[in-house]
């Protein structure tokens, strides 16, 4: 196993003290793929150990590691890394993101979450689209049989 790959590791289980040693003494790449294990198991403060050790395109690895936090159900992590996403039009993108992961499985309080957020980052263009042009979180929803998901959706304006 590498040093990168135990990162991954350590993330992954929320191995903290493993994780602070692993950063510390290697100089270990954070991939996406720590970042995205962190968030897949609600690992908070190892996302807080990755982040500012993040190399590459950050807006993209949190927007994906936010997808994968919302559709394993995890509100913590998901109210911690979508303001991470720096530029306006990527946390946009990622907010509809985690509203079609969390419809399609059914985690009311992230698209509960990730509507507003969505709401309070849209422009004029955005404004203009409704949701069906924009992602399938009422449609897989509704393939999930999600009902209270589906009538969440279907209450507020500009997600149906």
């Amino acid at each position: 196993m590498t040093s990168s790959e135990a990162v991954v590791a350590a993330a992954q289980s929320g191995r903290i003290e493993w994780l602070e040693k692993l950063l510390d003494e290697f100089d270990c790449d954070v991939s996406e793929a720590a970042v995205s294990a962190a968030a897949a198991n609600g690992q908070i403060e190892a996302l807080k150990l990755l982040l500012p050790e993040v190399d590459g395109d950050y807006d993209g690895e949190v927007a994906d590691a936010v997808a994968v936090a919302a559709g394993n159900g995890h509100l913590g992590v998901v109210q911690f890394l979508l303001p991470e996403v720096d530029d306006g039009e990527s946390r946009n993108d990622a907010a509809w993101e985690v509203l079609e992961e969390a419809a399609a499985r059914g985690h009311y309080d992230i698209v509960e979450f990730a509507a507003q957020q969505a709401r309070e980052t849209m422009d004029n263009e955005d404004t203009a689209r409704s949701a069906g042009e924009r992602c399938d979180a009422l449609a897989r929803a509704i393939s999930g049989g999600y009902f209270d998901v589906v009538r969440l959706l279907l209450s507020q304006q500009h997600f149906h």
